[in-house]
């Protein structure tokens, strides 16, 4: 953690002198001058102070001027909230980094498991920066580089483009202060990854099997699925599929599902829009990986489901959207599960609405070319 400190000390103007500690004398410092045994350690006048944060602390407070505890005593109760909150996100950052490293031992499960309390704390990080490009009113504070630091090696090791698209915010301000000359010259140009390193992982324990005979478990009459327990539906879906994909006329046979097939009580139609990445979307043959890849994974799902799925738009500024009609009013297990539903924008539409039905129309009907409306389709898929 002591680049940390380089990286305050430079912005405020702080001077210091840099001295390491040989493994052998660790011992005997701690014991004579430092009794906490917390690094890094700073002596002023024959004083001393460990740990970051308390340092960070000290020379802001020894350099007002510089602004990096706040211009305000709120702002510096609000740095120290922030700084308070690193300790926490240290504690969930470290398992994950020490197994990806290989200093800590790890089963799969227990590594997703600390992964996502980890990536719970990079959320709400991000939802604390949300509007804003510091994490304290209009300029650097203590804060913000105590964040950087602290994020710097996961940031290098640990990232994807799903989890990095989760946090824009987080990210985007990670680049700022990384950025800086005062930070790139102790730390270097720092890289986010793209693919997190490899994990090896310890195997789980194999369960001793029990020799005691248990009672044999009664077939629950309730149905795995939850779709299938709903009320009964007067819509066959299979044969609404055939024959609205084969009708000769779809605006007519659009007409006709409306008004005389549709079952409002046994099914919702929904509207989802991919939210893209950075990157996303500038080429089509990627984005029809996109398209191709949220079908394939959908599939389990089409006994329950029909709808249309399109790439739109032009290089570089493709989008993907989807209008889909499911079992049930809400959106269903099923897809909630599904690995790229959570990076859709969904919104559920009301068929007796002009509005909404004239776009569902568009999107069911659509051909070769231009939509009604001057949308550019570049490639669609059935989800049938």
């Amino acid at each position: 953690m002591s680049n940390t400190i380089k990286v305050a000390a430079a912005l405020s103007g702080a001077d210091y002198e840099l001295v390491k500690i040989a493994k052998e004398d660790k011992e005997n410092f701690t014991a004579t001058k430092n009794a906490s045994g917390l690094f890094p350690y700073i002596e002023i006048e024959d004083q001393g102070l460990g740990e970051t944060n308390s340092i960070l602390r000290y020379i802001a407070r020894s350099n007002p001027d510089s602004g990096l505890y706040g211009k305000s005593v709120f702002q510096t109760a609000q740095v120290d909230a922030v700084l308070d909150y690193a300790i926490a996100v240290m504690a969930k950052m470290f398992p994950v980094a020490f197994t990806a490293f290989g200093y800590k031992k790890m089963t799969a499960a227990a590594y997703k498991a600390s992964n996502e309390q980890f990536k719970d704390a990079l959320k709400r990080l991000d939802a604390m920066l949300k509007d804003k490009e510091f994490f304290v009113g209009d300029a650097i504070t203590i804060a913000d580089i105590r964040i950087a630091g602290l994020l710097t090696l996961p940031f290098r090791i640990l990232m994807d483009p799903g989890t990095t698209k989760q946090i824009p915010n987080l990210l985007a301000h990670f680049n700022r202060i990384t950025g800086l000359e005062q930070f790139k010259t102790v730390f270097g140009n720092v890289k986010v990854s793209k693919r997190p390193v490899k994990v090896n992982f310890v195997k789980e324990a194999k369960k001793v099997k029990e020799e005691v005979k248990q009672a044999p478990k009664k077939k629950s009459e309730k149905p795995s699925d939850p779709l299938e327990a709903l009320p009964p539906t007067k819509m066959n879906l299979n044969d609404f599929k055939f024959w609205f994909i084969n009708h000769p006329n779809r605006e007519e046979a659009f007409d006709e599902f409306v008004s005389e097939r549709f079952d409002r009580e046994g099914y919702s139609i929904w509207d989802l829009k991919y939210e893209k990445y950075a990157g996303e979307g500038e080429l089509l043959y990627k984005t029809n990986n996109l398209l191709n890849g949220f079908i394939q994974r959908a599939e389990h799902f089409g006994k329950h489901s029909y709808g249309i799925h399109m790439i739109h738009g032009e290089e570089p500024d493709l989008n993907l959207k989807g209008i889909w009609m499911w079992r049930g009013l809400e959106i269903p297990q099923q897809l909630l599960d599904h690995p790229q539903f959570e990076y859709y924008k969904t919104n559920k539409l009301d068929i007796d609405n002009e509005k909404d039905r004239a776009y569902i129309k568009d999107m069911w009907t659509a051909k070769d070319g231009p939509m009604k409306d001057g949308t550019i389709i570049q490639n669609w898929s059935y989800q049938k």
